[in-house]
């Protein structure tokens, strides 16, 4: 997911504030600026095999305010390899995520919702198949990264899928910054084999596309293009 992505100048390690006060300004989790990158270093296993690291980079390369919505095109590199991009859409009610090349009102996934409040649910993307995921904010978590130490806010993805099999992707959001921290498991089946894929990530800096700081995580990405990880329906 994650993504998982967008935001205001940022002091290179943001100092810790008390976690009351962090903890009711959601409203600036998922800040978006034209220009705002990310770099991010990708740790990922797949089943027992050693982790392997590479590189990722997420940059905002369109923000439009249209009223009370802002509207944002967020695209992430591999290396090489470029995903299709993600469409931001940000309200007060919250964030959703969608690729950019289906229509607005297509199929998309809602990160977060304002106010942000521990023990709330929803949907979250529409697998079909019997799949289903919902999205529980946990509440706020001190995190310590590369990058420094945030209180961020804890949103949590449960995935059900058909068979009985669960998987959950945990990311952490800071006030001012983003993503700041993600844990992703995913389960792909390929006939009865179950494949398993893990990845860690850390914010390690972040910038404008002129590149002060910059920001470095560690995770495949699933948050940042809805749809786009390799789910396949369980039996």
């Amino acid at each position: 997911m994650a993504l998982p992505a967008c935001h205001t100048a940022l002091p290179h390690a943001a100092a810790p504030a008390s976690r009351a006060v962090r903890a009711l300004d959601t409203a600036d989790l998922y800040p978006l600026i034209q220009g705002q990158r990310w770099e991010y270093e990708l740790l990922q296993r797949q089943n027992d095999a050693a982790p392997v690291k590479k590189a990722m980079t997420i940059a905002l390369t369109r923000v439009e305010a249209k009223g009370d919505t802002t509207e944002a095109t967020l695209e992430r590199t591999y290396g090489s390899f470029a995903p299709p991009p993600t469409r931001v859409v940000k309200t007060a009610a919250g964030v959703r995520l969608s690729r950019l090349a289906d229509p607005v009102d297509g199929p998309s996934i809602t990160i977060l919702k304002f106010p942000l409040q521990a023990g709330q649910t929803w949907p979250g993307r529409d697998f079909g198949g019997g799949n289903t995921e919902t999205i529980a904010p946990q509440g706020a978590e001190a995190v310590d990264v590369p990058a420094g130490h945030f209180d961020a806010q804890r949103v949590d993805h449960h995935i059900a899928y058909a068979n009985g099999a669960t998987d959950t992707l945990s990311y952490w959001y800071a006030p001012g910054v983003g993503l700041v921290k993600m844990i992703e498991r995913i389960t792909v089946w390929q006939g009865d084999q179950a494949m398993h894929l893990a990845s860690t990530g850390s914010l390690t800096l972040r910038g404008s596309a002129a590149g002060s700081d910059y920001i470095n995580l560690e995770g495949w990405g699933f948050l940042a293009a809805p749809g786009a990880f390799p789910l396949s329906p369980a039996r």
